[in-house]
């Protein structure tokens, strides 16, 4: 009996391989952005066999992912492919770091601005020189968006020094979009609320506004909360809000804030300078809210929080050179069953105020602590800090990023930290970001710093279930003893390397045999669950 090939795969079985492949690539941590596949994988696909090329080219639904960095004639290539489906659009790259746009790539594919559904674009002097240039008509329909994310990176008005060239552009243009019905998850930065404010559909469910005021000069003054308050009412059916905002002793506090019902929210995220609680009162939301609070928020007096957060869950974000002491001490008196803290960019001088009250024994679920730039001095500091006023015996889940220098990680400092990892007998899920395999190692296994060996070290984590390590390398990856790094009952995740056939892109398939159908026909394929290790 001969082996089946490439060739022996019926047409609808191989598209559907390939659009699950793609899909496969998108990474897992945050649903809400989109994410273009490697252009590698259409060349993989294209260049097997003519068969498989013929497949691939007469399936619309695999080149509906366009990136806006692509060069004309590949993003013409793209969209001449994807025929009419909805299209995905966005630069390559991080969302921190993306790359280029090329501003004659972006002008094709806004032409086809009808059927655009995802649109993630920077708007920058080339992008303004783009839209200004275009005979498209500005502001420009969106009428099948449901995902938009704007990052405004330009200022209203441009400085120019003698020397320097000045662009096409000179002023800032207008918002470039409009007539969104459907807009479901609206990302914006860098305009005012004015300017956006046609945007607020009663369909979105999710919301991130970095805005300006309209009336400061100052750029970095974000709108007054009780003008955002007043949106907020119409939009009732949003899920997820993200609002940095203030008030200052220029701007009182209103009488009132205008009462508003967001039954629907699960996570809210506000950076307040409000010295009371008034605007969290007029919110009415469900039970089990996320409640995401700044610093600024919680440096007041901690009785006027209290009730607040009843029915939340709490995670407050904690910097210097606030005083987290007090926030704790909020905390305790706000009656909330259940809050986390998070930590982040900690200096060893931030400290907490343990002296307004009685913090210590504080038990949290979850602990997050963010040392992108501290040092390992820092860092020892910060945990010391932490230990005084949380009992870590209850934290449930654990996420702990560390610096990007790695030269510290030797240091006595974080041996220390490590070794009172020892305490968390309750921790159900660690995400480890921006670790590799030697210091998952080190902190899963004792003896400490150094390799596992069952007869000789030993898991110290007897509750875990869940690790994220989203950074491991591909040598730490194939490496023999990671499936003998934390015991069989401890699933090891990892949402950034996916370069096989992923089960779970299979369980919401129109054809329930489709993996069945792949197995009998490829009895050589690996097909993976959405983890490291095959339980199959």
């Amino acid at each position: 009996m001969t082996s089946p090939t490439a060739q022996d795969l019926p047409p609808e079985l191989l598209s559907k391989i390939f659009f699950f492949k793609l899909r496969s690539e998108q990474p897992e941590l945050d649903h809400s952005k989109i994410h273009i596949p490697d252009y590698r994988t259409w060349y993989n696909v294209l260049t097997v066999c003519r068969y498989w090329y013929n497949i691939a080219i007469g399936c619309p639904q695999l080149w509906d992912y366009i990136s806006s960095s692509l060069p004309p004639t590949h993003a013409q290539l793209f969209l001449s492919r994807s025929k009419q489906v909805p299209l995905r659009i966005q630069p390559t790259g991080s969302h921190h770091q993306p790359k280029v746009q090329n501003a004659e790539s972006l002008r094709l594919i806004l032409n086809e601005a009808h059927r655009i559904q995802h649109l993630c674009i920077i708007i920058t002097w080339d992008v303004a020189d783009v839209l200004g240039a275009s005979h498209l008509p500005l502001p420009l329909p969106l009428p099948m968006i449901q995902y938009l994310d704007i990052d405004k990176r330009i200022p209203d008005s441009l400085p120019m020094d003698d020397d320097e060239q000045e662009p096409a552009t000179s002023e800032s243009p207008p918002f470039p979009f409009c007539n969104t019905p459907h807009l479901s998850t609206l990302y914006i930065a860098g305009y005012t609320l004015g300017q956006v404010k046609h945007l607020f559909q009663p369909t979105l469910r999710r919301i991130s506004l970095l805005l300006y005021d309209d009336v400061e000069e100052d750029d970095d003054i974000p709108p007054r909360i009780d003008e955002i308050c007043n949106h907020l009412r119409t939009m009732p059916l949003l899920e997820y809000i993200d609002i940095p905002t203030w008030l200052d002793n220029e701007h009182p506090l209103p009488p009132r804030f205008p009462v508003v019902s967001l039954q629907h929210l699960q996570v809210l995220k506000v950076q307040l300078n409000i010295p009371d609680a008034s605007f969290l009162r007029s919110l009415t939301f469900p039970p089990g809210l996320k409640l995401h609070l700044a610093a600024q928020c919680l440096d007041f007096d901690a009785g006027a929080f209290q009730g607040v957060f009843e029915h939340c869950v709490v995670a407050c974000g904690f910097a210097s050179p606030v005083s987290p002491g007090k926030a704790v001490r909020a905390l305790q008196l706000s009656q909330s069953p259940h809050w986390t803290f998070t930590l982040k960019c900690w200096t060893s001088d931030a400290a907490f105020d343990v002296e307004g009250g009685d913090v210590k024994g504080t038990k949290p679920a979850e602990l997050e602590l963010d040392f992108e730039y501290s040092t390992g001095s820092d860092m020892l500091g910060v945990y010391e800090t932490v230990q005084q006023c949380v009992d870590v015996s209850s934290i449930e889940t654990l996420s702990l990023a560390l610096a990007h220098d790695q030269d510290w990680w030797e240091s006595d400092a974080v041996q220390t930290i490590a070794e009172s990892f020892s305490n968390l007998k309750n921790l159900r899920v660690l995400i480890a970001i921006r670790w590799q395999l030697d210091r998952l190692y080190s902190v899963l296994r004792e003896p400490l710093y150094r390799k596992p060996d069952p007869a000789s070290s030993r898991f110290i984590f007897p509750a875990l279930k869940e690790i994220y390590a989203p950074h491991l390398t591909l040598l730490d990856k194939t490496d023999p003893n990671l499936h003998e790094l934390a015991g069989p009952e401890v699933t090891i995740y990892d949402s950034m390397f996916r370069f096989h056939v992923w089960k779970d892109n299979f369980k919401d398939s129109s054809s329930p045999g489709v993996l069945e159908e792949l197995r009998s026909q490829l009895p050589a394929v690996v097909i993976h669950d959405s983890k490291l290790r095959d339980k199959d």
